[in-house]
């Protein structure tokens, strides 16, 4: 049996087949792209509450850093219902162009909403100058996401690709820095973000034909939020007993004072008495 595909591609920069043709009966298909959707409906629900969970932490404690948290797991929500299967058109039927505008502006903006994250969780271990820059290149990605059709931004993957080891690479020197000074939650941070570098590295080579390996960001990425959010939840519980410590050690310092004014107030009377 001899198959032949005749694909044509006009508006997106790499056309044809991206993977390995499977045959099955329609059970058998169906039953498979079941399975996929469902692990992208978990993943996204997953993502879904611990972000609505840290932007619920902002709007009581008005931090910047559970609100970029927060942002940074939607992002990966709308990225998750955009690739793979487009699990997002099982409820709404996107056109195809604005499902890649949405895919492409989520992947974009991760950069830049995770560069304010990391400066804002270690602000004395990054550079300003060098997290300006990841931001700004960020932002300029996702303009061309929003102004142009897929045609001509797809072809800023692969730089944008390029930024993303770089960005990487000094996310990597920051959470180490972070480790060396004894930071809060660091070693969370640095494990998950090598799981995630070392995810995001595979999905590269992968999807330049490379290595044959499979997908696995999704998974690096679930590893390295939860590990953020262990984080997060220790500096936020650490905050919450230094603020203990201290109501403790104003409270004692306030029955000290009550102390010296009474004993002040009873020299004062001693003395009205003399006179």
């Amino acid at each position: 049996v001899e198959l032949v595909a005749h694909v044509s591609n006009f508006h997106y920069r790499k056309g044809g087949l991206w993977n390995i043709i499977e045959l099955g009966t329609p059970a058998q298909i169906d039953q498979v792209r079941l399975r996929k959707i469902s692990r992208d409906y978990f993943l996204a629900g997953s993502f879904l509450l611990i972000g609505l969970y840290h932007l619920f932490i902002w709007l009581f404690l008005r931090q910047r850093l559970p609100v970029l948290f927060g942002a940074f797991c939607l992002l990966v929500v709308v990225r998750i219902l955009t690739t793979g299967e487009h699990a997002i058109q099982v409820w709404w039927s996107w056109p195809w162009t604005a499902v890649i505008h949405a895919e492409l502006l989520s992947f974009f903006l991760m950069v830049p909403v995770f560069t304010a994250f990391s400066h804002q969780a270690f602000p004395d271990e990054t550079s300003p100058l060098m997290s300006r820059f990841f931001i700004v290149a960020g932002v300029l990605f996702s303009a061309l996401a929003v102004l142009f059709p897929p045609v001509v931004f797809t072809y800023a993957i692969r730089p944008f690709q390029v930024l993303l080891v770089i960005a990487f690479v000094y996310g990597l020197w920051t959470y180490t820095r972070a480790l060396r000074r004894r930071r809060s939650g660091s070693i969370y941070y640095l494990l998950g973000f090598l799981i995630l570098f070392a995810a995001v590295l595979n999905d590269i080579l992968f999807t330049s034909f490379f290595v044959r390996t499979g997908h696995y960001f999704y998974v690096g990425l679930f590893v390295f939020i939860f590990s953020q959010a262990i984080a997060l939840s220790k500096q936020f519980s650490q905050g919450f007993e230094n603020l203990e410590t201290a109501n403790r050690k104003l409270g004692a310092a306030n029955r000290e004072l009550a102390v010296l004014n009474e004993q002040m107030s009873l020299k004062n009377q001693a003395i009205e008495e003399k006179n």
